[in-house]
């Protein structure tokens, strides 16, 4: 499927440096990228500190269920109004494309050298530590199957922390991408630096899309706090 790029925001590029050598943490069950680069930033494991809390804990509420009652909490989840505040990890670039999921526009990540490397948004002035949230987010690869996984990034302090929030194997049709996770607290006397998700999975060199991204709160069931 052609793309036909639309003027505006145009490119909006990162100066993150490569961040392939920082410590993550990940749930079970993850593997390693086949990709001949570094592995993704997610396989850089170690188990989280208990202080930072789980990230990743189910919470018993999915984002649609949140949808109908709990406000959005990104300024521009659909990139109609372009997609200001999103970066672009390592060398990759992100444009406004009018080829959407819903509307009239989309973002694609493109110049991705590294498996590792798509759009990002720091959300660290969106929610509260402790809190529980949930994410979501139409994507598509511009060709062919690919996985596709929501990455959560910390930094406390400099020491930096990634989480796999959500992966999914994912065609050249928009399909969703779901996860629940508790924003996360740095220790005493440390300094939330960072606090970002971000779009990551599909081989090198593969453009994927993005489109009608959410984040708001998540309730949780009365009957999980048994």
């Amino acid at each position: 499927m052609a793309l036909s790029l639309t003027a505006g925001a145009g490119c909006a590029v990162d100066d993150l440096s490569r961040l392939g050598a920082g410590s993550a943490a990940l749930g079970a069950g993850a593997t390693a990228s086949t990709d001949a680069g570094p592995p993704l930033l997610a396989d850089h494991l170690q188990e989280s500190r208990p202080s930072r809390l789980d990230l990743a804990s189910p919470v018993d509420a999915g984002p649609d269920a949140a949808s109908s009652v709990l406000p959005e909490l990104l300024p521009n989840p659909s990139f109609e109004g372009g997609h200001d505040g999103w970066m672009g990890f390592g060398d990759s670039r992100i444009i406004d494309v009018a080829d959407a999921h819903s509307g009239s526009r989309a973002i694609l990540a493109t110049n991705r050298q590294w498996t590792w490397e798509g759009p990002g948004y720091d959300i660290r002035s969106l929610v509260s530590a402790g809190e529980p949230y949930a994410i979501s987010a139409w994507v598509r690869n511009e060709f062919d199957s690919d996985s596709i996984i929501l990455t959560l990034k910390t930094q406390c302090s400099g020491e930096e922390t990634y989480t796999r929030l959500a992966t999914r194997a994912v065609g050249a049709d928009w399909m969703s991408i779901d996860a629940s996770f508790f924003a996360p607290s740095c220790a005493a006397l440390e300094e939330l630096e960072e606090l970002v998700i971000y779009v990551e999975g599909p081989a090198a060199h593969k453009n994927l899309l993005i489109d009608d991204v959410s984040l708001r709160p998540a309730p949780i069931a009365s009957d999980s706090l048994d």
